[in-house]
């Protein structure tokens, strides 16, 4: 039940299913910091990457930031941050979740490509909106050709979320309150709207509207804890 993207070139969103890990984690579960045996998570990266059919993948140590790092080079330390960029080719990016929102960019007139990890922290740190700037001043990019690939996360009737929380998004410009339903928040329309506002055009995002919850071929931190995680992966 794996997902692709129609206009991002070479890219895969993952299920959890078809790998090694053991229940809790069973069975595709991409991520070492879960607690999940490593060893079956690497089975499942080699995987990953057969499948995919690139060696060369860059993934993230995720901290809920808005530090987005260029890849020039590989392999390289595993960088603490939450988004990725590269004009490299046959260098693929990975963005791990289990919830929060996957976000995968790709410009096919200058050849570069981007991944985001998006929580409610992330997405509040406008992660969508730097990377996609980071993308222009390495690359030229233009947003007008930016293509933008939002993959599955946990939806707005689902994400509920406290009130310091709903505060603290209360507190961002009015275009984005159209995601705050109450105590309700949609990851994925604040950051289309994100988007949106700086440039890219609404035909060029591509929302897979699959809720992590409800599916439960996906991993979902809500559902399950502790839970694995799943992968959205680009490459040019």
């Amino acid at each position: 039940m794996s997902f692709v993207f129609k206009n991002l070139g070479k890219n895969l969103v993952t299920d959890r299913l078809g790998g090694f890990s053991k229940p809790p984690y069973d069975s595709f579960n991409l991520g070492f910091h879960t607690g999940d045996d490593a060893e079956n998570v690497a089975k499942n990266r080699a995987k990953l990457a057969a499948d995919f059919g690139r060696e060369k993948i860059v993934f993230m140590n995720q901290i809920h930031s808005d530090l987005v790092v260029k890849i020039d080079e590989f392999p390289i330390k595993t960088p603490e941050c939450d988004a990725l960029i590269t004009d490299r080719a046959r260098v693929a990016l990975a963005v791990m979740t289990a919830d929060c929102a996957p976000i995968l960019f790709y410009d096919p007139a200058r050849g570069a490509i981007g991944a985001a990890h998006a929580g409610w922290r992330g997405t509040r740190s406008f992660i969508a909106a730097k990377t996609a700037l980071a993308m222009r001043e390495n690359y030229g990019v233009n947003f007008a050709d930016l293509r933008v690939g939002i993959a599955p996360a946990i939806c707005g009737k689902c994400y509920e979320i406290g009130e310091e929380v709903a505060a603290k998004w209360r507190e961002l410009p009015s275009y984005l309150q159209a995601a705050l339903n109450e105590n309700h928040l949609d990851l994925q329309l604040a950051n289309r709207l994100i988007l949106r506002e700086i440039g890219v055009l609404d035909e060029n995002i591509e929302t897979i509207a699959e809720c992590t919850l409800e599916n439960p071929a996906l991993f979902s931190h809500r559902r399950a804890n502790p839970s694995g995680r799943f992968v959205s992966l680009i490459s040019l």
